[in-house]
């Protein structure tokens, strides 16, 4: 066996130690060991980051560390990026502490403190584990890669007929891919049809598995994929044998056979080609080592119909080897010392030009051949080679028509098949001996190092399974063990404890159980705090048979720790208690001390910063003048007392990140008052001084709201009264004369108010649409058209015939397009086009929008502007976002809340110099019919009292002219307490009112919300209207939830006053 220090010379380590003086002493330990120690890193994070780019041979990793991640988690992140031994080397022992580290896999756990030999034993152990586990890695990666490169389909499952592989070739025919069937039922993923037979999958895999059948399916059987494509195959189940016979699962190879369906001298050498390439394939997937070689030899002289054949490798000294002669070969051979193992210089006739030339050779005999050789007619041998190297060899003999091309073919072709499997088989077979040799080697160096114990002053002790100590030293201060009780193989517990019964927590039971090292302490009160490291001897067969203890008495360095930790846990309880930065420096201005909080801040770690000028680490400007601040230690140096920053300090990271701070500076003196240093305690108030902005914003936005809902309420029961009169008027004025006309520009004009007021109050409250079924064709031409007013700016639309009607709230959806022309506008100072088209869309699931499946209108705004830049494009819908010099971030904002409350979507595209494309996608009403404005010339036709409820005067008398031209008697109240009043006396002189139209808002009085309620307690058939200026109170949009039949906004025609009347009555 190699010396482990000769071994370990080459060895590169990487030390996780935020101790700096721990850190160095396992260095100086490491190196005396013969290991080169390539660095010294105290956070997780930087581990990590050396682990990937020097790729040390092992990573001694401490699990307590500075930084936001500790040994763990680093090594999990290691584990992740590159495959490194991990060993731990902690003081902790605790179970949670270990379970997290078993998560990680780690090659080893040493418990400080600890020895030499103890952390080499550990490190050895780890880079020999380590080594195996990589062969064992590149031997199932050279498995993985030689069927990845079978060109049939080769699919496996479990004995429940469950899919565990999948070859790229299967995945082709089926039409699924690898990762959608892994753990599928075989029977739903791989379908064949077949005129002859009817195919069950389910039954095949009974047959394979239950009955451990080779199933061949017939001859004319198809493979029908995902998507319905037919491929003919030829198709073969085989099962899947375990070390012990028992079937594990099934292989089931099948290739397409399209090809030589059309041509059958094609088809004929195919399917024997075909059926060896199956037969050898399952053969190297399920066939034991020493039955392999003669499977295949029997299955080629099958297919080609020869008497004689070999099959054989060449081993790593080059000699062939043929494990599996035709056994009738090897029992008519009469050669005398006839062998299977062939060195070069034997390689003879033409079997040994094939394998020197990389050649297929064949001839007819008769051929000379030693005495008692069995006799050859006719030969063929073709070498099996793999990337240009002859890894083995394959011959037949005696056919009794003698060989062809075809037959060539076959046999090269087999051996093209054979190589790749082969070498991978060769590959594994050789790695496994290397390994139970490596195994055996360090059997005999463990034996080795225990026959040393006894010159070591520690206890040394061998137990066996009984707790007995079959040999021990008795060193270490366990000298006090009588004589006549060591002679008795006493129980460990009874000779070191003077106990009955084995330890609570027993070391030696531990390692018995698991068969690994365990390291712990103990009190022993004759001895005082020992240490005892319990190591596991193996047998040859691997099993542990005892155990060896390690004892070392540990008493004074306990107490010393003991002192040590409780101050060093006082110091880290202090530093970690403050949420504030803190930096420390001497009376030179240098870097003294940064706890976790100003690391985080500044961007530089301790020991980065240790020694550095302060002004160097901590960089602070003002926020107005973007200047340099006076450094605070050298005002507290030069004046001795505190110091605090002034406002709208900024403090700038290593990394350039800025961060508003609030901080002061004290003098930090010693016991006589002398100034020593400088301590400076500073916190980030950025996000503080955000939430203050934001604060203010939302405040000044919601007062802004306020005054705009008023307004607009307000103007909205002036628009009633004049939108009523005209609405009157023109019933009055014959269809075709000028003050007709005048009229209509006139109630156009005040429904285009009317719109006004719908979007200060969307941009006052929100609140839900007030949607009817329209054709946004009209819309969109009339907001467009008034967005673009004066300006310089053209518009074009390009709008389906056919267009779909939408279910939307027309006034929101007018401040939809108003806010995207406009931003259109504004993008083309120069002047330009806007394309305004609409069109109908059906949306599937491949189209991957967040939308469900259906029916849309699709609507785009295309520019011709200079384009919004890709870094800011992503937050454009952001509120309070904006690229203007005076814009207020709301105008989009506005605009994706409409669209998503009308159940749509919108998305966005732009190219600098190009323009910009907004796309809208809202939910098409099919089946649905656009609500028509009634005609005002119609006969008014409805009879019945109707009580009208409204604060104003104005909108009181336009409202009862209305009704009276519809024929209806009108009724007035003032707010909700005379309302009521009326209902009742109207209810019980049996003149009962037909419908109630009343006001949301009464100014000093009850509303309609409250009037409901008290109306219904009267009549629960109480045919009410509600009527407001707040097109966007809740109550409007979800009327029925409260109590009402019906919903009218203000101004209203009279028209829309006889539909709703009509609705509610009918």
């Amino acid at each position: 066996m190699v010396d482990a220090s000769q071994a370990a010379e080459t060895k590169r380590i990487l030390v996780v130690e935020d101790e700096l003086i721990i850190a160095r002493g396992i260095q100086k330990r490491l190196e005396s060991m013969g290991y080169r120690v390539i660095d010294i890193v105290p956070t997780g994070e930087e581990a990590v980051s050396i682990a990937a780019m020097s790729r040390p041979d092992l990573i001694l990793m401490d699990i307590n560390l500075q930084g936001n991640m500790d040994g763990i988690e680093a090594a999990e992140a290691i584990r992740t990026q590159v495959d490194l031994p991990v060993i731990y080397l902690t003081a902790y022992t605790d179970a949670e502490t270990l379970g997290r580290a078993k998560i990680t896999e780690p090659f080893g756990y040493v418990v400080k403190p600890f020895q030499d030999h103890t952390l080499q034993t550990a490190i050895e152990m780890a880079l020999y584990k380590h080594r195996m586990e990589s062969r064992l890695k590149r031997s199932e990666q050279w498995l993985a890669t030689t069927l990845r490169s079978i060109g049939d389909a080769v699919v496996t499952t479990d004995v429940s007929g469950v899919i565990t592989y999948m070859n790229p070739v299967a995945e082709s025919l089926t039409g699924w891919s690898r990762d959608q069937t892994i753990g599928r039922s075989l029977s739903e993923v791989v379908r064949f049809l077949s005129k002859s037979a009817d195919i069950s999958v389910g039954e095949i895999v009974r047959r394979v598995v239950d009955a451990g059948e080779l199933v061949d399916l017939p001859y004319d059987v198809l493979v029908q994929s995902q998507v319905g494509r037919q491929v003919p195959v030829e198709a073969k189940a085989t099962p899947i044998s375990g070390d012990k016979g028992a079937v594990m699962g099934l292989v089931l190879v099948f290739f397409d056979i399209t090809k030589r369906r059309r041509a059958e001298e094609a088809l004929q050498r195919s399917e024997r080609l075909l059926a060896i390439k199956n037969r050898i394939a399952s053969i190297f997937l399920t066939t034991p080592h020493e039955e392999m070689y003669g499977e295949v030899v029997e299955t080629v002289l099958k297919v080609m119909k020869c008497r004689y054949g070999l099959f054989g490798y060449i081993n790593e000294e080059g000699v062939l080897v043929i494990p599996s002669m035709t056994r009738d070969v090897w029992a008519e051979c009469e050669i005398h010392e006839k062998t299977t193992m062939f060195p070069p210089e034997a390689w003879a006739g033409l079997w040994g030009r094939a394998l020197r030339e990389q050649k297929t050779f064949s001839g007819d005999g008769p051929f000379s051949v030693p005495e008692g050789h069995v006799s050859i007619r006719n030969f063929l041998a073709s070498p099996i080679v793999y990337q240009q190297r002859t890894i083995g060899l394959i011959s037949v003999a005696n056919k009794e028509a003698g060989y062809d091309t075809d037959d060539r073919e076959i046999l090269e072709a087999v051996a093209v098949r054979i190589a790749p499997i082969l070498q991978a088989r060769l590959d594994r077979d050789r790695l496994e001996l290397k390994r139970r040799q490596a195994e055996e080697a360090l059997r005999q160096s463990e034996r080795l190092l225990r026959s040393v114990f006894e010159g070591i002053p520690d206890l040394f002790s061998i137990i066996n399974r009984d707790y007995r100590i079959v040999l021990s030293n008795w060193h270490g201060g366990y000298e006090y063990v009588a004589m006549e009780l060591r002679d008795k193989l006493p129980h460990c517990y009874d000779a070191y404890y003077g106990n009955f019964v084995p330890c609570e927590t027993c070391h030696t039971e531990e390692v018995f159980r698991t068969g690994r090292s365990v390291l712990s302490e103990k009190f022993n009160p004759k001895v005082g705090y020992v240490e005892v490291q319990a190591f596991p001897i193996f047998d040859e067969a691997g099993q542990v048979v005892m155990v060896t203890e390690h004892v070392r008495n540990i008493s004074e360095r306990k107490r010393t720790e003991a002192a040590l930790a409780m101050e060093k846990e006082r110091l880290a309880v202090t530093l970690r208690s403050i949420g504030d930065g803190v930096i420390t420096a001497d009376t030179e201005g240098k870097v003294v001390l940064l706890n976790k909080v100003a690391e985080e801040m500044t961007g530089w770690k301790q020991e980065e910063a240790l020694g550095k000028p302060f002004d160097e680490v901590f960089t602070i400007i003002s926020e107005k003048t973007r200047e340099r601040c006076k450094s605070p230690v050298d005002q507290v140096l030069a004046t001795g007392g505190s110091v605090e920053l002034a406002n709208h300090t900024i403090l700038v990271a290593k990394d350039g990140t800025e961060r508003s701070i609030a901080d002061s500076g004290a003098p930090i003196r010693d016991r006589e008052s002398r100034l020593v240093g400088v301590v400076l305690v500073f916190r980030d108030i950025t996000e503080k001084k955000k939430m203050e902005e934001e604060l203010f914003n939302a405040r000044k936005l919601e007062s802004i709201g306020i005054l705009a809902g008023g307004i607009a309420h307000d103007f909205n029961n002036l628009l009633t009264a004049i939108l009523g009169n005209i609405s009157l008027s023109k019933l009055f004025v014959p269809a075709g004369e000028k003050v007709h006309q005048k009229l209509c520009e006139a109630e156009k004009a005040s429904l285009r108010a009317r719109d006004l007021t719908q979007q200060l109050l969307t941009f006052s409250r929100g609140g839900a649409p007030v949607k009817k079924i329209a054709s946004i064709a009209g819309i969109i031409k009339d907001s467009v058209s008034f967005s673009l007013s004066g300006s310089r700016v053209t518009s074009r639309f390009v709008i389906a015939d056919d267009l779909y009607p939408v279910e939307v709230d027309a006034g929101q959806f007018s401040q939809v397009i108003n806010n995207l022309v406009v931003n259109a506008e504004q993008a083309m100072p120069a002047g330009g086009e806007i394309e305004i088209s609409c069109s109908n869309v059906s949306l599937g699931a491949e189209q991957a929008l967040p939308l469900p499946e259906g029916s849309y209108v699709l609507v785009c705004v295309k520019d011709q502007g200079e384009g919004i830049p890709e870094e800011v494009i992503d937050r454009i819908f952001d509120p309070y976002f904006t690229t203007k010099e005076k814009g207020k971030g709301l105008g989009l904002a506005t605009v994706y809340s409409i669209v998503k409350n009308h159940d749509g979507y919108i998305t966005v595209s732009s190219q600098q110099g190009v323009g910009t494309v907004f796309t809208i996608y809202l939910p098409a009403t099919v089946s649905g019919v656009v609500e028509q404005a009634g005609k005002e010339t119609e006969t008014p036709g409805g009879s019945g009292k109707v009580l009208v409820m409204d604060d104003e005067a104005t909108i009181r008398d336009v409202a009862g002219e209305m009704l009276d031209f519809l024929g209806y008697e009108a009724a007035f109240a003032r707010d909700g307490t005379e309302a009521v009043a009326l209902y009742r006396q109207a209810a019980e002189a049996r003149q009962p009112f037909l419908a109630v139209i009343m006001d949301l808002t009464i100014p000093g009085g009850m509303g309609g919300k409250e009037t409901i309620k008290l109306l219904r307690e009267l009549d629960d058939n109480v045919k009410a209207i509600v009527s407001s200026g707040y097109s966007n109170d809740p109550i409007m949009a979800d009327y029925r939830s409260f109590g009402f039949s019906g919903v009218i906004t203000k101004p209203y025609k009279v028209a829309e006053l006889k539909k709703i009347l009509g609705e509610i009555s009918g």
